[in-house]
């Protein structure tokens, strides 16, 4: 995949307390958008697919993060963060414009089902600043650097033209963020995340 752009822009509010413990747990609810291009090689060159405007990817979506994190009183790291993360983009389309995914070449006309999943594994480090406040009332913004290990699985089929092609990545991809926090309460808060992940695989 080439050019490609998950956004996770994460608005969700958590019963947890994120403070002075030394481990801690999370469950997170994040609203994606997907901006870019995939591309997928065949016997021949595939077609650059915009996967906002061919396949409306770019409306937002819900994924699904679990974590689990490590302070640590550290100057440089204040903690180190591993998840699991995971959801799907899906679409029905008519083609406008004939394309090639793979092996397969969907002309102009043809109804076809798109269906993107990403799984991913991740680890990273965390490092606060301007912290206000305490544990029960208070406010922070960090940044954060890390991996992200992805499984991502493409498909697109057509029972018009009575064909399919799918197509799957592995590997690590970079990650860079910023996280604002709002604590209101020792059991709730709010919480603010912008993080932005891009890169390229091989053939796909």
């Amino acid at each position: 995949m080439r050019g490609l752009a998950l956004l996770p822009l994460l608005c969700s509010a958590a019963w947890s307390q994120e403070g002075s413990e030394i481990v801690g747990a999370r469950e997170r609810v994040w609203i994606a958008i997907l901006e870019g291009s995939v591309r997928a090689d065949g016997a021949f060159e595939g077609t650059d697919i915009d996967v906002d405007e061919d396949f409306d990817f770019g409306t937002p979506r819900i994924f699904n993060d679990a974590c689990v994190w490590l302070n640590l009183p550290l100057v440089v790291i204040d903690r180190i963060n591993v998840g699991y993360w995971f959801g799907s983009f899906s679409d029905q389309e008519t083609v406008t414009q004939t394309f090639t995914f793979g092996d397969q070449t969907f002309t102009q006309g043809a109804d076809i089902d798109v269906d993107l999943e990403f799984d991913a594994f991740s680890a990273s480090i965390e490092k606060f600043i301007f912290p206000l406040g305490t544990d029960e009332l208070g406010a922070a913004l960090s940044i954060q650097a890390g991996l992200k290990y992805f499984l991502v699985d493409a498909l697109i089929k057509s029972d018009t033209l009575g064909v399919s092609e799918s197509r799957d990545v592995k590997g690590p991809l970079p990650v860079v963020g910023a996280r604002f926090i709002g604590q209101f309460t020792e059991w709730f808060r709010v919480e603010v995340a912008l993080v932005g992940i891009g890169g390229r695989y091989g053939d796909v």
